[in-house]
């Protein structure tokens, strides 16, 4: 059975990956929340390369995909599906934003009603003495 550091029990795989991280040197001449620090600061890194990667195959496909025959057309296409889902996203919310105003003013109009009858009773009641 291997002896793992207990700042990196993860399981096996985690395990060496996360030394594979590290210098030789480091690993002997650091304490333990350095090496934390150090196998953090390197994992971050190592995504941000691997998301960047990402993005540089994501652009390559769209590139490819308009040099094909229809692929401008395609790409056209796609974007003006898009802008329709955000045309009907805003239209969703003026709608909503219209029901909104409409309800305050059937509570304002409901407020007026209230505040007449009361203003009737108390007029009757006062001119009843």
């Amino acid at each position: 059975m291997r002896h793992h550091p207990p700042f990196l029990f993860q399981n096996d795989d985690e395990v060496e990956r996360d030394f594979a991280l590290l210098e030789p040197l480091e690993i002997i001449t650091k304490d333990v929340e350095e090496l934390q620090q150090i196998v953090k600061k390197r994992k971050m890194e190592r995504s941000q390369t691997e998301r960047e990667k990402d993005k540089g195959k994501e652009k390559e496909r769209n590139e490819e995909h308009e040099r094909r025959p229809g692929g401008e057309r395609e790409r056209e296409r796609h974007d003006k599906e898009k802008e329709q889902v955000r045309e009907d996203k805003s239209e969703k919310d003026r709608d909503h934003d219209k029901e909104k105003e409409k309800e305050k003013e059937r509570e304002r109009q409901h407020a007026e009603r209230i505040d007449k009858v009361k203003h009737e009773d108390d007029s009757l009641a006062g001119g009843g003495d």
